[in-house]
């Protein structure tokens, strides 16, 4: 194992930090054999190791010397992994009072607290980390490192919203937000955009849970806004996300289909699991739109077209741009558990069978001037209603030109000329009903 505090993590958002610890301490060669011995230790006997790295710090810290600190950082690490966490609070709290020995420098305080803070957060324990994050914040306001403080409550707040504690986790936005104000100094222009972009993709998180569409819309513009940040390419993910999400909404399914494959695209960069629930909403835009890509035709897509939890919305898009409907309602059918667990997917199933039959009912009705909905009905294998609702669709969208004689159950095809005529008609027949009725 690494001397660092190293991230296991790999859904976390920071890099791996090295570790100074060497280049940060004095020689001493007693005390220095002693932390290396105790080192030896750790791998075959952890308990010897800590009691080892405990006598150096009894021996060194009425001096304010640099290695208690650093061994007490040791056995942090030690107690931590061996899942000994009260023991590690209490050693932490030790460890943040020696932060503020004047040996200790600001940098080499900060770099190391901010290490233990991102090894911890990899617990599974919440009760451990409601404690940890509530003795860690305690002490920020002590060492008064702003910059420290920021990247801490990062974490914290992200641990609130795992909990859905909104109520914790909306107290540490509008900290964050006053320490990212541009009245703050501390943080440089770069940087204060760089954790706006991981505060706002926070903000998405939780408004999204809360189907909050309408500050959603504010934050992805207001992330949009920012232009010099170079933020982790998981934030970008979920910023992207969130504008697909909203494009859908909107029924504008091209501008979504955008924002997913940059969404997706950011995912797979970070490593992060995301990117197979966003390719699939990726592969559902992409027929709503009803592109005649594939969307597994991009070099970024193509690797994951055989990946067995895409397998469903792979079919489905295949059978979908063969305009096959009876294939799209056997994938629907057979594989129903895997599409509509998603209830984002769920709620757009009904569309994508509407644009496909509206899709399908174009090329029907080319060859005819009039033609009964019942024939087109047993085409479609569908009733008449739903022919009905898919043509009356394709006239409000003049996507054909023509009328339904809803007397005869007929469609009727028109020209533009007939269509323009029918309209002054019935203009005029309005116009002089109402001069009647005055």
């Amino acid at each position: 194992m690494a001397d660092d505090f190293m991230l296991e993590d790999d859904e976390d958002y920071e890099f791996e930090f090295e570790d100074d610890d060497d280049e940060m301490v004095e020689p001493d060669v007693d005390i220095e054999n002693s932390y290396y011995n105790s080192k030896a230790l750790k791998e075959d006997d952890a308990g010897a190791a800590v009691r080892s790295f405990l006598e150096i710090v009894d021996k060194c810290k009425s001096e304010k010397d640099e290695w208690a600190f650093k061994s007490l950082k040791q056995v942090l690490k030690i107690v931590f992994r061996t899942d000994q966490l009260d023991e590690m609070l209490k050693h932490y709290q030790k460890l943040l009072e020696f932060a503020e020995w004047p040996s200790i420098t600001k940098n080499y305080a900060e770099k190391s607290i901010y290490n233990i803070v991102d090894y911890a957060s990899s617990s599974t324990n919440a009760q451990f980390l409601e404690r940890f994050y509530e003795i860690t914040t305690h002490a920020l306001h002590k060492l008064n490192n702003e910059r420290l403080t920021l990247k801490t409550l990062m974490h914290v707040a992200r641990f609130f919203l795992s909990q859905k504690n909104y109520v914790k986790f909306k107290s540490l936005l509008r900290q964050m937000h006053l320490l990212l104000s541009n009245e703050n100094t501390a943080v440089t222009d770069q940087n204060r955009e760089t954790h706006l972009l991981e505060l706002y993709s926070l903000e998405i998180q939780m408004y999204s849970s809360l189907e909050d569409n309408k500050r959603l819309k504010e934050l992805y513009q207001s992330s949009l806004r920012i232009k010099t940040a170079i933020p982790h390419p998981k934030i970008m993910g979920i910023i992207r996300e969130c504008g697909g999400k909203m494009h859908m909404q909107e029924e504008q399914w091209s501008e979504a289909q955008t924002n997913f494959f940059e969404s997706f695209k950011c995912y797979d960069e970070a490593g992060s699991m995301d990117r197979i629930r966003v390719l699939k909403y990726l592969v559902l835009s992409n027929m709503l739109c009803e592109s005649e890509i594939n969307p597994y035709d991009s070099p970024e897509t193509q690797p994951y077209k055989e990946n067995p939890h895409v397998f469903a919305m792979t079919k489905l898009v295949e059978a979908y741009q063969k305009r096959d409907i009876k294939e799209v309602e056997k994938v629907l059918h057979e594989h129903r558990q895997d599409i509509m667990e998603d209830e984002f997917i769920r709620q757009y199933v009904d569309k994508i069978l509407y644009s496909i039959r509206s899709q399908v009912l174009l090329e029907m009705i080319q060859p005819y001037s009039t033609v009964q909905l019942s024939l087109l009905a047993e085409k479609l294998a569908v009733t008449t209603e739903i022919v009905e609702q898919s043509l009356i669709g394709l006239i409000m969208d003049r996507r054909i030109q023509g009328k339904l004689d809803m007397i005869h159950e007929i469609y009727v095809k028109q020209s533009p000329l007939t269509i323009l005529s029918d309209e002054l008609t019935k203009n005029t027949q309005k116009l002089w009903s109402d001069i009647a009725k005055n």
